[in-house]
């Protein structure tokens, strides 16, 4: 997959279109996100920023449906995500803390969608 963003795609799910960064903002985003080459596209008519490899997954997340008894966590990065996810899931699934599961991971006891 070549950086014409023609091989990928120029509309979504969504109904975004798919656009090139221009240089004045791929500048403001190395600033913010300094280290490797963060290499991201732009949605509109919204202005998104996004990572070029999220447009794989797009189809998913927009269509992606909640179960009526999902709970979703929400927090700031670096903020104890990995804590709230793991008092969440034990208020739901182990109040008196003799779940079996309570061993497994938590990344396959509480899944995440970034």
């Amino acid at each position: 997959m070549g950086n014409n963003i023609s091989e990928v795609c120029t509309k979504i799910a969504s109904g975004h279109t798919v656009h090139e960064v221009d240089c004045a903002t791929k500048e403001k985003i190395d600033k913010l996100l300094p280290g490797p080459c963060v290499d991201v596209v732009l949605l509109r008519p919204h202005n998104w920023v996004v990572l070029r490899r999220f447009l794989k997954i797009h189809e998913k997340v927009y269509n992606f449906q909640f179960r009526p008894d999902d709970v979703v966590v929400m927090t700031y990065p670096k903020c104890g995500t990995t804590w709230s996810q793991e008092i969440v899931w034990n208020m739901r699934n182990n109040p008196d803390l003799d779940n079996p599961d309570a061993d497994d991971a938590l990344f396959i006891r509480s899944p995440q969608l970034e």
